[in-house]
């Protein structure tokens, strides 16, 4: 069976909504709360019947929350005729209408029986569903109960299936045995035979009842006649149908094979997907050395510009007392400006006096303690002299005799604070306080005046020695020229004018040291730039620009030299890479990829591989007999033709029936007509009701009896001829989820072995989870697979792969696109993955 169209009335969220299936593999895509589950669910509901109201099933009813319609139609194809399964809303899971689109006749609602046989909901999600729970069971599950729970699917003949089987011939004994007396269905039996017996030796009493029976006979037999003439034209029908969907493989099947595709000069495709692997690698390594090839120019080419002077290592040397020259420079400004402050001082001090510092030496301490004494007592002398002098005229008696000698007095006081040379000042004073004291002694001997006279001289006396002791210091330091009160005066700039002549030639001293230094660095610096002019400050900077520069040259060429060594290691590896994958791919295809012919050889081989694929693809589509069948007719059109006629006679035989069916009833109303009494009418009644009870009985037997049969003919089945194909299937998928690493495996009683390429094997306890998923997925899919061919019903996938890496997850659909070949997959995802997998004719977004 496949399911051709989806259409739903009203079902959770979905309301007037089609969706046409694709016969062999349809995905729905959406999120979260699209309605995947609601889809899935709804194909179960009408095929199987609406959930109950019991609360462990309400959740799955689906009912809509808006409008009144509940439920909708599945369009079927089931061997070779389409149907219509509709289910609405009602008790004991619905209410079921089944019609034949061929001629849009309803048939019996138990023609769903007959598609599904034995299976019900919970079978078929357990054979033909498959989901992400199924997987992540298998996550919790130790390695010895994932060990057991393979072998049991792998062998078939589970402990569950044979005990639906016992139930299933339970029941069927519960209504009838063949030697049985007291079973419901053996009573019915006995009570029908007893009654026909009643019935015929009633209708033997009528009189014209064997006329009626005669040509009711007559009907009967053209009636079957009629339909045998249906039954032919319908399966002639139904095979012309079926050549005519075979057509267009048969056709393209028809121009490979004249194409000539020669296997025996083609290569596999393991070898051809290792030769495209290695070339895509090949190519990708020749652009890699380019690369690589071109950065080593380009840093060779910069090296070759970056070249550093000759006399590098002296630029450098030089720079190195650049900042001590920077400093000698600043120095020397400093320094010429200190000579000049010294130089001027020099002057000022010689400017001051009439005569040459430089000659003259400065007192010691001692002498400055000296000085500075006499001169306080010279001071002291003359002011005491003027007061005796004073007090001399004070006592003079007359006015006459004493005003001269206190005039003199007075000059001489006067003299001593006139701003004259102290020795002019002291002999002037002396002259005029002598004079008044010689008047004054004239004017009064042998008076008072006298003695003040004899003070006076002795002051005088003393005087005249502290001037000998101060003019003995001057001699001794050539200040001659120099007055008594100026000694000290001269004796410091003396001083200073010696400190100053020491700064002055220390300065010039200091001042030639630098330019011999500076003039050393210049000359260096002339002989490396001669054409640089030597502007001070200004050319140091310009010389550590040039080390700056020379330092930078430096570390670039370090720097490429050291990307250079890598770029030239890495193109070696990268060209040896190339060789090698330039030799794995000679060795299968003869021709390296180097060489022009190669790329064209690739693709004939890549086409002819693609054209031997796509025939065994059409072979496992047509069959040997519709092959033959096909070759003796000339076109397409051929067969359309066919089909209108043998759809034409099958109309004509279906009106035919309808003609005899309504003679039939007449006939059998006339025979009804002649029996006088009611007897023979509440007879026939009674044998209808009968045989309508035996049916009812008969069908539940045979429905019991036929599943048990069915169960233990398919265990046999799975277990004896079955096993095979299901390992053959599930070993080819194994290689190719597992990427090839593991070739096959071995199903034993109590053990599964796995072997790698590499010869190693493995238990199922020693493979990693991942690849034990790998395995169950492999067995599940070809199982189903192999189910399949005993009842065929679309295989429902819900998101069964969302741990499934992108590589695994693509190597999955390429299986699934093999098993949908034969086998119609629904798959449900909310897997953004998964769009990219499949023609996007296949999905179907749901929002």
């Amino acid at each position: 069976m496949q399911i051709k169209k989806i259409n739903i009335y009203g079902f959770g969220k979905f309301t007037d909504q089609s969706f046409a299936v694709d016969p062999q593999l349809q995905v729905f895509y959406g999120l979260n709360e699209a309605g995947k589950s609601t889809i899935r669910q709804f194909i179960f509901s009408i095929l199987f019947g609406y959930a109950s109201n019991r609360a462990n099933e309400k959740a799955l009813r689906y009912k809509p929350k808006v409008g009144n319609a509940y439920g909708g139609n599945l369009e079927v194809e089931y061997q070779g005729h389409d149907y219509r399964i509709e289910r609405l809303d009602g008790k004991n899971g619905g209410q079921v209408t089944i019609t034949d689109l061929e001629n849009n006749e309803q048939i019996s609602e138990d023609f769903v029986k007959t598609i599904l046989g034995p299976i019900d909901q919970q079978t078929y999600q357990q054979l033909f569903g498959f989901n992400q729970t199924d997987l992540s069971d298998l996550s919790k599950l130790n390695q010895n109960d994932l060990q057991r729970k393979i072998i049991q699917m792998g062998a078939v003949g589970s402990d569950s299936w044979i005990e639906l089987q016992d139930q299933f011939e339970s029941e069927s004994d519960k209504l009838f045995t063949p030697k049985g007396r007291v079973k419901p269905l053996n009573k019915l039996l006995k009570q029908y035979d007893d009654l026909s017996k009643k019935l015929r030796d009633m209708k033997a009493q009528l009189p014209s009842y064997f006329e009626y029976q005669k040509t009711s006979q007559d009907l009967d037999a053209q009636i079957k006649q009629v339909r045998n003439e249906q039954s032919e034209v319908s399966n002639k029908l139904n095979q012309t149908k079926n050549l005519l969907s075979k057509w267009d493989a048969y056709a393209e099947l028809s121009d490979l094979e004249k194409q000539h595709v020669e296997e025996s000069r083609s290569i596999s495709e393991m070898d051809l997907n290792q030769v495209r692997q290695s070339f895509t690698r090949w190519q990708q390594l020749k652009k890699q050395s380019q690369e690589t090839k071109k950065k080593v120019d380009l840093i060779q080419v910069e090296q070759q510009k970056q070249v550093l002077p000759d006399n590098a290592p002296e630029i450098i040397e030089l720079d190195n007392q650049s900042n001590a020259v920077k400093d000698l420079i600043q120095s020397q400004k400093w320094l010429k400006n200190d000579i000049e402050e010294t130089k001027a001082g020099l002057d000022e001090l010689n400017q001051k006096y009439q005569f040459d510092l430089d000659t003259l030496s400065h007192l010691s301490d001692g002498e400055i303690t000296t000085v500075r004494n006499n001169q306080r007592k010279l001071t002291e002398n003359s002011r005491l002299v003027g007061e005796k002098q004073t007090e001399m005229l004070q006592q003079s008696q007359t006015k006459n005799n004493n005003l001269v000698p206190i005039v003199l007095g007075v000059g001489g006081v006067i003299a001593l604070v006139l701003p004259i040379n102290l020795p002019i000042k002291i002999l002037l004073a002396l002259i005029l306080l002598g004079a008044a004291g010689w008047l004054f002694w004239k004017n009064g001997q042998n008076s008072p005046q006298n003695n003040i006279q004899d003070e006076i001289d002795a002051l005088k006396q003393e005087a005249s020695e502290t001037e000998n002791n101060l003019n003995q210091v001057k001699q001794s330091h050539q200040m001659n020229s120099v007055a008594l009160d100026d000694i000290l005066l001269v004796n410091n700039d003396v001083e200073k004018f010696q400190n100053l002549r020491s700064s002055y030639t220390n300065l010039i001293h200091q001042l030639s040291e630098n330019n011999s230094v500076l003039d050393e660095f210049w000359s260096k610096f002339t002989r490396l730039y001669p054409d640089k002019e030597q502007k001070g400050t200004e050319s140091i900077d310009f010389l550590n620009q040039q080390v700056d520069q020379i330092r930078r040259i430096k570390e670039q060429d370090k720097n490429n030299q050291t990307r250079l060594d890598y770029l030239q290691n890495e193109l070696k590896q990268s060209l040896q890479n190339q060789s090698d994958e330039s030799a794995s791919i000679e060795a299968v295809m003869q021709v390296r990829p180097e060489q022009e012919q190669f790329e064209d050889l690739l693709k004939q081989k890549q086409n002819q591989q693609k054209a031997l694929i796509r025939i065994q693809e059409l072979k496992n589509q047509v069959d040997t007999t519709e092959l033959e069948q096909l070759r003796v007719i000339s076109n397409k059109s051929e067969l359309e033709s066919q089909l209108n006629s043998e759809q034409e006679q099958l109309t004509n035989l279906n009106s035919k029936e309808k003609e005899l069916l309504d003679s039939k009833t007449e006939q059998i109303g006339n025979m009804t007509g002649q029996i006088s009494s009611g007897d023979v009418e509440q007879t026939e009644q009674e044998l209808i009701d009968l045989q309508q009870e035996i049916t009812d009985d008969t069908e539940a037997w045979l429905t019991q009896k036929l599943s048990a049969q069915w169960i233990e003919k398919t265990l046999e089945l799975a277990t004896q001829g079955r096993l095979p194909k299901v390992v053959e299937l599930a070993q080819k998928y194994f290689k190719q989820l597992t990427q090839n690493r593991y070739e096959s495996f071995t199903l034993e009683k109590k053990r599964i072995e796995t072997k790698r390429v590499d010869g190693v094997k493995f238990d199922l306890n020693e493979l990693s989870r991942g690849t034990a998923e790998q395995l169950y997925v492999s067995l599940r899919l070809a199982f189903t697979e192999v189910v399949s061919d005993i009842v065929r019903l679309p295989i429902i996938i819900d998101d069964g792969f969302v741990s499934f890496d992108d590589q695994r997850l693509k190597i999955v659909f390429e299986i699934l696109s093999q098993i949908s070949v034969n086998n119609q997959i629904i798959y449900f995802t909310a897997k953004a993955e998964v769009e990219s997998l499949v023609d996007q004719k296949r999905i179907i977004r749901l929002e």
